[in-house]
């Protein structure tokens, strides 16, 4: 896993296939966030937060932008090729 500058990642957040996953500067994720990128990769930009319990299946792999603040208890799931979130 990649993780960029000033990034936090918290011990409660569920990370599969942690090689598959890049997370840009300036990022948090809260517990109980699911990264699952399956056969994907999922790619975040900078300056994100990825609220509490958000599930992130990225089959076909997500790229979520710079500046991207997704909510609480969100689904992201991507069967087909790359979603992107810009």
């Amino acid at each position: 896993m990649q993780i960029g500058r000033n990034s936090s990642i918290s011990p409660q957040a569920i990370i599969e296939q942690p090689e598959n996953i890049t997370v840009g500067d300036n990022v948090q994720i809260k517990a109980g966030v699911v990264l699952r990128p399956e056969t994907g990769c999922i790619a975040i930009g900078s300056n994100v937060v990825i609220n509490h319990y958000t599930v992130i299946h990225a089959k076909g792999g997500v790229e979520i932008g710079d500046w991207s603040v997704i909510a609480p208890h969100c689904g992201l799931f991507c069967p087909e090729p790359l979603l992107r979130f810009l």
